[in-house]
Formats: structure tokens, C-alpha cells, sequence
């Protein structure tokens, strides 16, 4: 059995750079195995606002992608929004608990047959946050065919983030302590209060 890597794996909180969390959460619960009294190691690992979990076009035998946006419309150079998250799922499937208290619960597992070359498993540790790069371009929001080429056009500003940020950078450490991992998704309304971090064993 692999080692749980405590020191990779650790709470990342990305509601600070996702869309929507002021209204909207989604807490991913990663387990790690068991420790020594034989006790189920568990750690709340990511959090984000508002997601989208939808089925991997290429894939037939239940492939899913959990991901979530940068905030405030980052894009790249095409003006392609960016992302904060993306992470590989298979057997996505209904948590025990299903839907309670307006929460949506899922169980999946992470996909342990990624290609760093695709660029699928993008899960930044904490402190990530590409629209505070040194250089980052910033796009006034309007097209005017002559100075600005704002494909959207809305008058609104945005960050364009490196095109090596469109989506976090693979982590191969960190992808190979959690590859297969079952992870554990709450997807709702946003707490009012903001809890502690998880981080420890259950029975």
C-alpha cells in the first residue's frame, strides 16, 4: 500500500480564486488509507466554490473531470477561461447520503491512468493563484478592432493568465500519492461559517 504522503497532501483552499464561492462550495475529502491502529485516514483536501463535474468525452468506461474556474473571468490568450482545478475522476457514483440539507454527495475515484502530457490532472497546492503572477496581461473587456480585441466584449475586465496556467500545472508528486484514491465530494450552498480544517482519522 502507498504511503499517504502527509506532506503532499494537504487542505488547499481555492475558494479565494474560484467563481461564485461566496454563494456556492464544493469540499473534496480524500482517503489515504489506514494508520497503524488500523483507522481510516482521512483529510479534507480541496476546497473551491462553484464547480462542474461532467463526462470525459474520449473516455466510454466512466470517466469524469470535477473542475472548477478561475474568478473574475481570467482567460488565456484566446480568452478561453482558465481554470483553478481539474481532477480526473472514474466510478463517480451517489455518496451514501445522496442529497441532505441541499448538499449533493458523491464518491469517486481518482483516475490512476493519466498522461502528464494531457494536462487532465491539474490540482494546485496551496497558494496557487496564477492571476497574481508577475506580468500578467490584463484585457479591458472591449473590442474595438483596433487597440483591443476583447472576444467577449462585455466591458469587463479580466486577467489573461501564461497559456502554462490554463489549467494548473501537473504535479506528478503530488499525482502519484492520490492516483486511485477514493475521494469523497460535497457539492452545495455555501457554509455560512467557515469550519476548521479536517485533517486526521476516523474509526
Amino acid at each position: 500500500m502507498k504511503k499517504p504522503g502527509p506532506l503532499v497532501v494537504v487542505e488547499t483552499d481555492l475558494r479565494r480564486i474560484t467563481r461564485d464561492s461566496d454563494q456556492l462550495e464544493c469540499t473534496v475529502t480524500i482517503h489515504l488509507g489506514r494508520d497503524r491502529a488500523a483507522r481510516e485516514i482521512l483529510v479534507r483536501w480541496l476546497q473551491m466554490g462553484a464547480v462542474e463535474i461532467h463526462r470525459q468525452r474520449e473516455r466510454d468506461d466512466g470517466g469524469w473531470c470535477l473542475q472548477a474556474h478561475l474568478a473574475d473571468n481570467a482567460s488565456d490568450l484566446d480568452h478561453s477561461t482558465a481554470w483553478a482545478v481539474r481532477l480526473p475522476l472514474i466510478g463517480l457514483r451517489l455518496g451514501d447520503l445522496g442529497v441532505y440539507m441541499s448538499r449533493t454527495h458523491l464518491t469517486a475515484w481518482i483516475d490512476p491512468e493519466i498522461d502528464e502530457g494531457d494536462r487532465a490532472f491539474g490540482v494546485p497546492r496551496p497558494g496557487y493563484n496564477p492571476m497574481a503572477l508577475p506580468g500578467v496581461k490584463q484585457c479591458s473587456g472591449v473590442y474595438d478592432g483596433k487597440t483591443s480585441w476583447c472576444k467577449w466584449a462585455d466591458g469587463e475586465p479580466h486577467v489573461i493568465v501564461p497559456d502554462e496556467f490554463y489549467t494548473p500545472p501537473f504535479d506528478a508528486e503530488l499525482y502519484e500519492v492520490v492516483r486511485g484514491r477514493r475521494v469523497d465530494i460535497v457539492v452545495g450552498p455555501a457554509s455560512k461559517e467557515r469550519e476548521a480544517p479536517v485533517i486526521g482519522a476516523r474509526p
